[in-house]
């Protein structure tokens, strides 16, 4: 036979003395016929036996807040009755462990602020994970940045325009998981260098390509101008940020004719006449 722990100063609560006599002695059936996890397989005919009278759609609507209905309304679960019967689970007590593995199994651990230990675990499993995966990640970072740093003394290069680099292409990607550097097929850290420190386009982070300033096309290429001799272009987002075929940036608009050298007509005439 089970014995529980009872509340002497429940007669003097609000909400208890407000019941009716038949909701009381629900209450105390409840109470005692719930198991040691304080979940009760709810039989309504089995209670009415016992308790004489009672109404199942009363009983629910009375008793909403004190539990928690689940697998399907086939169970309940009485909020205060861990608290009251064992207070703080622990796990290593014999009985409370048993209250644990019962809580767990019908995925109630939850509503005691525990989380049961498979949980635990796997949490634990994947901390570890991602403290692996930031530790590979800066290594990897380190590297990066000491083999461009060896420029600094081989070529002369500028230690604030290799802080740039190293910077730029060490980027995260969205996961996290891999930088910039990583993402390309080769990556030739000398040649990137040199066309970093040569001001090229493609590389300095302080002077973008404004895409949104150029038409595109219906297949969604650009429409742009070399600046020097205004040849028409299609270039792809990649190309936008190269040099033109005569060196120079990309234009929205074609250049004046003088800044390509475009002949003027009458004086080429003039030229001919003279010859």
């Amino acid at each position: 036979m089970a014995k529980r722990f009872t509340d002497t100063e429940k007669w003097k609560k609000y909400w208890f003395r407000t019941l009716s006599n038949d909701h009381k002695i629900f209450w105390f059936y409840l109470l005692d016929n719930c198991d040691h996890a304080g979940i009760w397989e709810v039989d309504f005919d089995l209670a009415d036996y016992f308790c004489k009278g009672i109404d199942e759609q009363e009983i629910r609507q009375v008793f909403s807040k004190q539990f928690i209905e689940f697998a399907n309304k086939k169970r309940w679960f009485i909020k205060d009755f861990i608290d009251f019967q064992y207070g703080e689970l622990k796990e290593n007590n014999r009985m409370h462990k048993s209250v644990i593995s019962k809580l767990t199994k019908h995925n109630l651990i939850k509503f005691m602020g525990l989380t049961s230990p498979l949980q635990e675990a796997k949490e634990q499993e994947q901390y570890k994970d991602k403290v692996k995966v930031k530790e590979k990640i800066q290594e990897r970072e380190s590297k990066f940045s000491l083999s461009a740093n060896s420029y600094v003394d081989s070529k002369g290069y500028d230690k604030n325009e290799i802080d740039k680099f190293v910077s730029y292409w060490t980027e995260k990607n969205k996961s996290g998981s891999k930088m910039k550097f990583e993402m390309q097929q080769t990556f030739d850290i000398s040649r990137r260098l040199a066309n970093w420190m040569s001001n090229k386009k493609e590389w300095k982070i302080d002077k973008p390509v404004v895409e949104n300033k150029f038409k595109k096309t219906k297949t969604g290429l650009y429409i742009a101008y070399c600046n020097k001799c205004g040849k028409k272009n299609y270039p792809n987002d990649y190309q936008l940020k190269q040099q033109s075929c005569c060196g120079v940036e990309f234009v929205p608009n074609p250049p004046e004719p003088d800044k390509y050298n475009q002949p003027n007509k009458d004086k080429e005439i003039l030229a001919r006449i003279l010859n």
